[in-house]
């Protein structure tokens, strides 16, 4: 139910805009950094996708599950790498 409203709310501007910063923040001096690397790539995706859907507006904080875990290949899953991919690599380069 979540990854289908996060769908629904894929080209809100709040949400667009955050991904764009995600991707070419590190480009102009101010990265997206992911601090969640000795994590397991479980709470890293459920901490990357919870972040996307706060960002979206797309679910009550106080409704979110313990552990989110959405279903390979949407869209919210898919963000969610997108998300670590760039937020990790920005890490490591500050390392």
């Amino acid at each position: 139910m979540i990854a289908e409203a996060y769908s629904r709310d894929l080209q809100k501007p709040e949400l667009v805009s955050f991904k764009e910063v995600s991707r070419w923040g590190r480009k102009y001096g101010f990265p997206v950094v992911c601090t969640l690397a000795d994590e397991s790539e479980e709470k890293q995706i459920h901490w990357a996708a919870s972040l996307l859907i706060q960002v979206a507006g797309t679910w009550p904080r106080e409704d979110m599950p313990e552990l989110l875990t959405p279903e390979r290949g949407s869209a919210l899953f898919n963000d969610a790498m997108q998300l670590l991919a760039n937020g990790l690599g920005a890490a490591n380069q500050l390392r």
